[in-house]
């Protein structure tokens, strides 16, 4: 799982009142539903394409009408928004900006610490495997 990100959510999330209409309607399948989504997403730039939803809902091991109608709920109650790109979370936009953030700045300290030497360098793989 090389590109295994973690993102944040609320500890009661689901006492949230919108999680709560979701459950109402589609048990704690719709639960679980959302928050394989929401992994999804993390991994997709943000978004799910309208044209992955079948395979999504093979991988999830639901029918494509169920996950639909699941996509069009959360948008309806606000849990989730719609663009041409496809289903998005505004939140999960956001942690991923932060990730990106994040993840430029390490590596510009990386940069600063070794210069051109990077990870390749013997020196630095004798650090990390602890043979100089």
């Amino acid at each position: 799982m090389k590109n295994s990100f973690y993102f944040a959510h609320d500890n009661n999330a689901c006492n949230d009142e919108k999680l709560l209409a979701l459950r109402s309607r589609f048990k704690w399948e719709g639960m679980g539903l959302f928050w394989a989504l929401l992994e999804s997403m993390s991994r997709n730039d943000g978004y799910v394409n309208k044209g992955l939803i079948g395979g999504l809902s093979l991988s999830y091991g639901v029918t494509e009408k169920l996950l639909t109608e699941i996509l069009l709920f959360c948008t309806q109650i606000k849990l989730l928004k719609k663009s041409s790109h496809g289903f998005y979370s505004k939140r999960m936009l956001e942690q991923l900006k932060v990730r990106k953030i994040l993840s430029e700045s390490g590596k510009k300290a990386m940069r600063n610490r070794w210069g051109d030497k990077g990870v390749n360098n013997q020196k630095i793989r004798g650090l990390v495997t602890g043979k100089e």
